[in-house]
């Protein structure tokens, strides 16, 4: 069975080097980020963004339901790229 860590880790792994050095800048990284889930093509869908993201604790249940998807997909984006072993 996959957790869902192992999904972000196998989704880091497949991110260019520029976007993580881009997306894990200090600071405000919210455009970056959206850029590049524009970039990628990142779509995916809310319930699995919210699977992913869950587990990962930075947010509640009820604030991941009142994101939009592609809120969503930028939190995902930003957790996989800020990923360290």
């Amino acid at each position: 069975m996959i957790t869902q860590v192992e999904e972000l880790i196998e989704l880091y792994d497949q991110l260019p080097e520029k976007c993580i050095k881009e997306c894990t800048d200090p600071g405000n990284n919210i455009a970056a980020c959206d850029r590049w889930v524009d970039k990628l093509g990142l779509n995916v869908s809310e319930e699995q963004c919210i699977k992913l993201l869950e587990e990962v604790g930075a947010w509640s249940i009820d604030e991941l339901e009142d994101d939009s998807q592609g809120d969503l997909n930028l939190k995902l984006l930003w957790v996989a790229a800020a990923y360290r072993d």
